[in-house]
């Protein structure tokens, strides 16, 4: 997947996802000719990217969804300008295309959810997940992704010792 987030001068940021270059060259042309647009034709994925761009105060390209992943757990490429709510578009556009889950997680963090939740004897893991904090989070998707600090933490989350 594809996603493009734009971040307006005033308005809330929106993203363009598509499956690929040619989709989203498609998903320009379309939105172009819908709404009536007085604009050059757009042939090429450069062309898409330029329309999104034209009247924009950024736009954040991920070519994958791990690249979106990354950038939606960094804000890497997000500005400044709107960035909470340029994060919340991208998370969840990464929801509609299945990236992350209905919680907000990968795959992986999830697995490490359901993990500690049954070491721990915690019976309804949404329960435990509905109280954590954004930095907790944070230290979870950061825990699946190979980050001992934050695992020692979560561990900690859910009332096990820090170590194994």
């Amino acid at each position: 997947m594809i996603y493009i987030v734009e971040i307006p001068h005033q308005s809330a940021p929106s993203v363009w996802v598509a499956d690929d270059e040619d989709g989203m060259v498609v998903r320009v042309s379309n939105y172009i000719e819908k709404m009536g647009k007085d604009w050059q034709e757009v042939y090429t994925f450069q062309d898409a990217k330029d329309y999104i761009r034209h009247d924009a105060h950024g736009v954040a390209v991920y070519m994958s969804d791990d690249e979106a992943l990354a950038g939606f757990m960094t804000g890497d490429k997000l500005p400044m300008h709107q960035l909470g709510k340029s994060s919340w578009a991208l998370r969840q556009a990464l929801i509609e295309t299945g990236a992350l889950n209905s919680y907000g997680m990968t795959p992986a963090a999830q697995q490490l959810a359901d993990a500690l939740c049954g070491e721990a004897g915690i019976d309804d893991a949404g329960d435990w997940l509905d109280g954590l904090s954004r930095e907790s989070w944070d230290a979870l998707n950061n825990a699946a992704n190979g980050s001992v600090a934050d695992l020692a933490y979560m561990r900690g989350k859910a009332g096990l010792p820090a170590v194994v």
